[in-house]
């Protein structure tokens, strides 16, 4: 096994396993298996004691292997994320199957992954 052929299967084997990392989540109405990075609960209330009027700018980190996805999503770009409206501010392309998406939503109160 080469290099590239042990990455690709530490990340089904690891880092996309449902056993380990990854979890299920709604992008734009498919079920996909990622693995979803956001605030803590007390990143989210020191950040919203600075919010103005209760609106909150959120930001998540999905990482997601590139063939589930129909295209590589483009910055500007809107997607849902478990229900929640976002847009994409930028999007790493590993090179090795893997993207990295950084998405940006307003919302008042806000959601948190409890990581």
């Amino acid at each position: 096994m080469n290099l590239k052929d042990a990455m690709a299967a530490d990340i089904d084997d690891v880092f996309m396993s449902l056993d380990e990392f990854a979890e299920y989540h709604d992008i734009n109405g498919q079920n996909i298996v990622c693995v979803v990075e956001g605030r803590t609960n007390k990143e989210h209330v020191a950040i919203s004691r600075q919010a103005i009027d209760g609106v909150t700018l959120d930001e998540y980190i999905v990482h997601v292997k590139k063939s589930l996805l129909p295209s590589v999503p483009e910055q500007g770009m809107r997607l849902m994320l478990d229900g929640r409206p976002t847009t994409v501010s930028h999007c790493d392309d590993d090179g090795a199957g893997m993207l990295t998406i950084t998405l940006e939503g307003h919302d008042a109160g806000g959601i948190t992954y409890g990581y």
